[in-house]
């Protein structure tokens, strides 16, 4: 894993990633950071890593200058090699947070908004939908606040009415899809 940009680019990570994780690949996250940042500013944003499995996405955001995240994961070997990471890269501790949680769950009892929300699901795991209902409902994405969502062309979402999506990416099997507030 290869930090692309910002003040921890070009840094990687050499450690091993737990089974079962499915890293955003280098070519996909940089495409995904230049479609973001032509649509929001990152300086300063408040941003969750929901199932954030490597924390790639999250760290390419701090590294490109959001104030904080929050990294929201169940798996505890995965969270522990977050916390690696982190170490490693030398990310100073009010920067992020680690949250051992459930998406569901961290979604309905969160009082934080945010800029940005990153999440990548497991496509199988068929809780996208109540994440996304919860997101909704509770507000938990500012206003102006771009939801980046990564899931399966088979399995598909369902947005709540008051989310919209505004741009989507392919690739491959996997749709990256750009969500605001309506």
């Amino acid at each position: 894993m290869r930090i692309i940009s910002g003040i921890y680019g070009g840094r990687r990570y050499k450690g091993k990633i737990p089974d079962g994780v499915r890293p955003t690949l280098d070519q996909a996250r940089e495409s995904i950071f230049n479609i973001l940042m032509g649509l929001k500013d990152i300086e300063e944003a408040q941003i969750a890593d929901i199932c954030a499995g490597t924390g790639a996405l999250g760290l390419e955001a701090l590294s490109r200058g959001g104030e904080h995240i929050i990294y929201v994961e169940k798996n505890r070997k995965v969270i522990d090699m977050i916390k690696k990471i982190m170490l490693e890269f030398k990310v100073p501790n009010e920067e992020y947070e680690i949250i051992n949680s459930d998406a569901v769950k961290f979604c309905r009892t969160t009082e934080k908004k945010f800029d940005i929300i990153f999440s990548d699901p497991p496509y199988k795991a068929g809780f996208t939908n109540d994440m996304l209902q919860q997101i909704a409902e509770r507000k938990l994405l500012k206003e102006d606040g771009i939801m980046v969502l990564e899931y399966s062309k088979i399995y598909g979402i369902a947005l709540p009415d008051d989310m919209k999506v505004i741009k989507e990416k392919n690739f491959g099997e996997t749709i990256v899809a750009f969500i605001e507030m309506r």
